[in-house]
C-alpha cells in the first residue's frame, strides 16, 4: 500500500510539472488607455490610427474589483489584438484558454461574431469562441469553431443569456487531431469530463502560438465586450476559473461596503 500511494504521489508530481501556464493576465498592471503595446500585446489586424482595444477600470465581473478589464467594440475600422504563449504547439500538445466575459448592445445580435481565439504566427485561427443570435430567449448564445476558415460557428450552446451577464468561457485545441472543446460557466472541481461541453473537430497541426481577441467589423447591433482575467495553460484544471460571484461573496462585499458607510459616518 505504501509503495503504491508512493507512485500515485509520484504521478501526481509528475503531471503537475508537466502542466504549464503560457498566458495569465488580469490587465491590472496597465495604464487605463489604449491596450498594446501594454503587456506584450500587438496589433495584428488594423493600421495604427483604426479603432483600438481599450483598458477599461473596474471588472465587470467580479463586484467590488478594483483592477482593470478589457473592452472590445465593434467599428467600421479596429484593431484585433494577440499576446504570444511563449510556445508554439507541436506534436501531442493540447491547449486550453479561459476568461471572463460580459456582452452588451443594444438590441439581440442578428449575426455570429467571433471574438476570441487561437493564433498562429500569420493570420490562422482556431478554438473560435462567437456571440450568436439567441436560439430561443435572450439576447445572445456562445457557438464555437474549433479550426477552420469562415465566420460561422460550427456548434453552439443550447441554452441563451442575457446581455450584462458575466459568463465564464473555457475552450481547448488539441494539435494532434484539430479537436476543440468549449465549456461556458463550467464548475471547476469537476474537470472537463463532469461538465456539459460542445465540442467540433477541424483542421489539425495548427502552429498556435499566441490568443487574440478580435474587434468585428459588425453590420447588426454593435456589442461591445468586457474581458477580464485571460489564462492560457496546458491543462482544463490550471485554466479553468468561475468569473461570476459565489452568492456568498456578494454577500461579504455588502457587508463590507455596509461596514465602510457605517465608518464613514
Amino acid at each position: 500500500m505504501k509503495y503504491l500511494a508512493v507512485l500515485l504521489t509520484i504521478g501526481l508530481m509528475a503531471g503537475a510539472a508537466n502542466a504549464s501556464v503560457y498566458i495569465d493576465d488580469n490587465f491590472n498592471a496597465y495604464t487605463p488607455g489604449d491596450l498594446v503595446p501594454q503587456g506584450g500585446w500587438a496589433i495584428h489586424s488594423g493600421l495604427p490610427t483604426d479603432n483600438p482595444v481599450q483598458v477599461k477600470p473596474g471588472s465587470p465581473c467580479f463586484v467590488g474589483d478594483p483592477g482593470n478589464y478589457i473592452e472590445l467594440n465593434s467599428a467600421t475600422y479596429s484593431h484585433d489584438v494577440n499576446k504570444a504563449m511563449g510556445h508554439t504547439l507541436g506534436a501531442g500538445d493540447k491547449v486550453y484558454a479561459a476568461f471572463c466575459v460580459v456582452i452588451d448592445a443594444d438590441e439581440p445580435l442578428t449575426d455570429d461574431n467571433y471574438f476570441a481565439h487561437f493564433k498562429t504566427s500569420g493570420t490562422y485561427f482556431g478554438g473560435k469562441v462567437f456571440a450568436a443570435p439567441a436560439t430561443v430567449a435572450g439576447d445572445f448564445t456562445f457557438g464555437f469553431q474549433a479550426a477552420g476558415g469562415g465566420e460561422v460557428a460550427s456548434v453552439f450552446w443550447g441554452t441563451d443569456f442575457d446581455y450584462g451577464s458575466c459568463n465564464t468561457i473555457v475552450l481547448s485545441y488539441e494539435f494532434d487531431t484539430g479537436y476543440g472543446e468549449m465549456w461556458v460557466n463550467p464548475t471547476c472541481a469537476l474537470g472537463p469530463d463532469g461538465n456539459p461541453k460542445v465540442d467540433d473537430t477541424g483542421y489539425s497541426g495548427n502552429l498556435f502560438e499566441a490568443f487574440a481577441f478580435r474587434q468585428d467589423s459588425y453590420s447588426g447591433p454593435d456589442p461591445v465586450f468586457g474581458i477580464d482575467n485571460l489564462l492560457v495553460a496546458t491543462t482544463f484544471a490550471e485554466a479553468c476559473q468561475e468569473c461570476v460571484p459565489e452568492p456568498a461573496s456578494v454577500v461579504l462585499l455588502a457587508i463590507g461596503a455596509i461596514a465602510t458607510l457605517r465608518r464613514r459616518r
